[in-house]
């Protein structure tokens, strides 16, 4: 026995969402010659697919092969429903036993595949000489200083 109608319908889901976003992460910002820097992207959402972007370093005050071994298009992938990269890139900094003031050097993400670039997509990485402290000032130090150095424009 049969009641109603029978009928059958095709439906088709339109995926209207952006892309995600990709967000570079870099931790600690600040290392001391010898020490070692960890490169990862976040993505805000997560995504359906496999993401991939690609991690290079760029020379700032610091020299690729003298105060920090270079990486050149190293990929990283954040697999399907996760929001980090499964693995994340080394980055080893060169104790050159030189005394120098603080050098600089930038990681940039690129080439990203299924999603956007967002802010940050390049970081600078500080490298301090291996016997000077690692410092990190606060908001309450910098804004001191801020207004010391308008005091002594303004004199």
């Amino acid at each position: 026995m049969r009641i109603g109608n029978s009928n059958t319908y095709e439906l088709t889901i339109i995926d209207q969402d952006g892309p995600p976003e990709l967000i570079l992460a870099i931790l600690p910002s600040t290392v001391s010659e010898g020490g070692t820097v960890t490169v990862t992207a976040n993505l805000a959402p997560a995504s359906g697919r496999e993401v991939m972007v690609a991690v290079c370093t760029e020379d700032d005050t610091a020299t690729t092969g003298e105060d920090y071994v270079g990486v050149d298009a190293r990929w990283l992938v954040i697999p399907p429903g996760s929001t980090t990269a499964e693995n994340p890139v080394f980055v080893a900094t060169i104790n050159d036993g030189r005394e120098v003031m603080t050098e600089t050097f930038s990681v940039r993400l690129g080439n990203e595949r299924d999603a956007v670039l967002g802010d940050p997509q390049v970081l600078e990485v500080m490298i301090q000489n291996g016997d000077d402290p690692i410092l990190e000032p606060d908001s309450d130090f910098l804004v001191a200083r801020a207004d010391a150095i308008l005091q002594t424009c303004r004199a």
